[in-house]
């Protein structure tokens, strides 16, 4: 007896058949202390490895995902060993899974943990990209994709791979972070605290503690700003309470009102550095604050991959910060170089 077929059902079970996974192994690191902490970052790490159950995953050990697994499934396997509890762990979390050929990492965390994770990365040289969850205190940087509670959104198969521009921070010539969205010379950091965002003392925090204080000036008469060795910014002819320095995008083109950063679109220059009289990474600010620093006069210096910035000259106790996470305490003898790196990592929109 002759059996017929639909051509039509029998290209869409070629089709399904044909249809692969864009990704063979994810792996996954979560940052406990982010945001409102290990509580609700165990329910959103678990609500992603559901997600995630087709897939072969690599996940983080310790805090940073292993224990908030019931048990593990056969295409579930847990990476490294949590020594620290802080972000070397992440770093290390990262490279560990890069060399166990994962082809997509996840970080579930604030721009600084997801900073991280690309460090770790870039550090192995295998350019796989990285994707954001994001539930830390402001998560504004390129690598956060999702919220959790958009996790219900999320669908690897129709997001599409997209280059990263950052700034690269050495310290005495070592490379020592990444900055998606930002490299801040600052005393303290944007955090969260009893579930209210606030200023954190940043040298603290890199200690691992939490508590809030009124961010003050970096600077000092010997602070300098160098661009490919020249004095472009000097601390003796004005004052410096902040310098913040990151990558541009679009966001300024057409935007007179942000000063030279509306050329950069224009031009060759990925990056700007902005030196303020006053901190303006900080959320403690009130109206009557407001009215003493108005007008606000502030110096900008772009930047391009052909450039390398120097910041010399701090006030000890001075901290540098990679998006959002401080990152080392600085003493007036420190040098900092900064440049501008396009294409530094992939991610996924």
């Amino acid at each position: 007896m002759a059996v017929f077929f639909d051509k039509r059902v029998v290209n869409y079970y070629e089709m399904t058949m044909n249809k692969s996974k864009p990704f063979k192994t994810i792996g996954i690191i979560t940052n406990p202390f982010a945001g409102k902490g290990e509580n609700s970052n165990k329910k959103s790490f678990n609500d992603l490895v559901t997600k995630l159950a087709s897939y072969h995953l690599l996940i983080a050990s310790g805090s940073m995902g292993g224990e908030f697994l019931p048990q593990l499934s056969q295409n579930q396997k847990v990476i490294g060993e949590q020594r620290y509890f802080d972000r070397r762990d992440t770093i290390a979390a990262a490279q560990e899974m890069t060399l166990n050929n994962a082809d997509l990492l996840i970080g579930i965390g604030g721009d600084g943990t997801l900073a991280d994770i690309a460090y770790g990365v870039y550090q192995i040289g295998k350019n796989i990209p990285v994707l954001g969850i994001g539930l830390g205190s402001t998560n504004v940087g390129s690598l956060i994709r999702y919220r959790v509670a958009d996790l219900d959104n999320l669908d690897l198969e129709n997001l599409k791979e997209k280059n990263l521009n950052c700034v690269l921070a050495f310290h005495q010539e070592r490379l020592i972070g990444l900055g998606f969205n930002d490299c801040v010379f600052s005393t303290t950091i944007v955090g969260t605290l009893n579930g209210e965002i606030t200023d954190l003392d940043a040298a603290l925090r890199l200690k691992g503690h939490k508590k809030p204080v009124q961010s003050q000036p970096v600077g000092t008469p010997q602070t300098e700003v160098l661009k490919n060795g020249k004095a472009v910014i000097k601390g003796s002819e004005q004052k410096i309470g902040q310098i913040i320095a990151g990558p541009l995008d679009n966001r300024y083109l057409g935007k007179a009102v942000s000063g030279l950063l509306c050329w950069g679109p224009f031009t060759n220059h990925g990056a700007a550095l902005t030196i303020s009289p006053i901190p303006l990474v900080q959320v403690n600010i009130n109206e009557e604050m407001m009215k003493q620093v108005d007008p606000l006069h502030i110096s900008q210096i772009l930047f391009n991959e052909d450039d390398c910035l120097q910041v010399r000259g701090m006030k000890p106790g001075a901290v540098l910060c990679l998006d959002g996470n401080p990152h080392l305490v600085l003493n007036e003898d420190d040098k900092i170089k900064i440049i501008f790196k396009k294409n530094a990592i992939k991610t996924l929109r």
